[in-house]
């Protein structure tokens, strides 16, 4: 007797599809965003590859490419369109306007920013050891501080996810979705691609030009991957921005305590 399976391929598959029962996508956000806060637990744990996790997790969530059958999820559920996003990123004309401010006020000259102050990212210290870090904070200068007003107001979703901003040392500037993007489809979060993009790969080895080390013969470069660490921020944002929408705290939720943790200033060498 002949066998009537139908074999399945991808042209046939897309013509058995169906609507989901309702609740089902609901759902699906709700395991998304609890994969994340497991993910952001890890990553601060110190395993560093959750990064690519949260980047898959992160195109689930926010790529909408409807002509390339890519749909975000949270605009399946009606969400996306709905939230005022939360901008923690320092672009460099706004903290150019913000030196130009306080080094006019105090007779100076304006400062051109270094791609290490621009960014989602801050070199700091945790128990001595320095790396590039989320700062995992809507706002990283406190009101009183003149370089407060870089930070923009929640801004709509196109400006936040793909506006560039984030700079390398070559001055190759990254949106949002650039490293997103690129960390899922090409660097581990949903597939390995044998070649990588160049430039992405360059911030992966940045360091900004900074070096750090508790004593002169230990100096060496921060060697935390860049474009990790912002997907850590880009999450943060993300959950922050979802919890003042929904009255959640995913980002709460994800946040581990991060002892004796220093912000290091914008320098070339630091000794602790």
């Amino acid at each position: 007797m002949l066998s009537t399976a139908i074999k399945v391929t991808e042209e046939n598959m897309n013509k058995t599809k169906r609507p989901r029962p309702p609740g089902e996508l609901d759902k699906k956000f709700h395991n998304q965003m609890e994969m994340l806060v497991t993910d952001c637990k890890a990553y601060d744990a110190g395993h560093e590859f959750h990064a690519e996790s949260m980047a898959g997790r992160l195109r689930i969530l926010l790529h909408h490419n409807p002509s390339k059958r890519s749909h975000a999820l949270l605009q399946q559920i009606g969400l996306l369109s709905e939230l005022s996003f939360i901008d923690s990123g320092i672009r460099k004309d706004r903290l150019i306007v913000a030196y130009s401010k306080t080094e006019a006020a105090e007779g100076g000259f304006t400062a051109r920013p270094s791609p290490a102050e621009t960014g989602l990212v801050i070199p700091c210290s945790m128990n001595g050891e320095w790396k590039f870090m989320a700062p995992l904070v809507k706002n990283r200068y406190i009101p009183e501080a003149a370089l407060h007003s870089c930070i923009q107001s929640p801004t709509d979703f196109n400006d936040w996810w793909e506006t560039p901003f984030i700079e390398n040392s070559n001055e190759k500037i990254f949106s949002r979705k650039n490293i997103v993007t690129i960390m899922a489809n090409q660097d581990g979060g949903s597939h390995v691609d044998p070649d990588i993009d160049a430039d992405f790969s360059d911030l992966c080895q940045d360091f900004h030009n900074i070096m750090a080390g508790s004593e002169p013969e230990s100096i060496k470069p921060i060697q935390t991957n860049i474009a990790s660490a912002t997907i850590r921020q880009i999450t943060y944002e993300l959950m922050a921005t979802i919890d003042e929408k929904l009255g959640t705290k995913w980002a709460e939720k994800a946040q581990s305590p991060r002892p004796g943790m220093r912000y290091l200033p914008t320098v070339t060498l630091l000794l602790n």
